[in-house]
């Protein structure tokens, strides 16, 4: 299997693909709360952290902005068939 993009799921999630990518200048310094929303391109696959849909991860970015981070994969993913 060859993803394309891994899409994390909170901070735990984050916090493993900085281990597993360690040589990632962007993995090292993005933050959930500061950095929302940006794609990792550094990687092979690329990686796009969010928050977790749970009630908890609601309370940094509510439900519309998280239905919006979800609806950006289809344009990472054409993005990055470009490349």
């Amino acid at each position: 299997m060859k993803p394309k993009l891994i899409v994390t799921i909170g901070n735990i999630a984050l916090k493993s693909m900085k281990l597993y990518f360690p040589s990632s200048e962007q993995l090292k310094s993005f933050k959930l709360m500061n950095d929302i929303g940006k794609v990792i391109r550094d990687t092979t696959p690329w990686v796009y952290p969010l928050y977790h849909t749970s009630w908890r991860g609601r309370t940094h970015r509510d439900a519309k902005k998280q239905k919006n981070d979800w609806l950006k994969i289809l344009c990472i993913l054409k993005e990055n068939n470009g490349n």
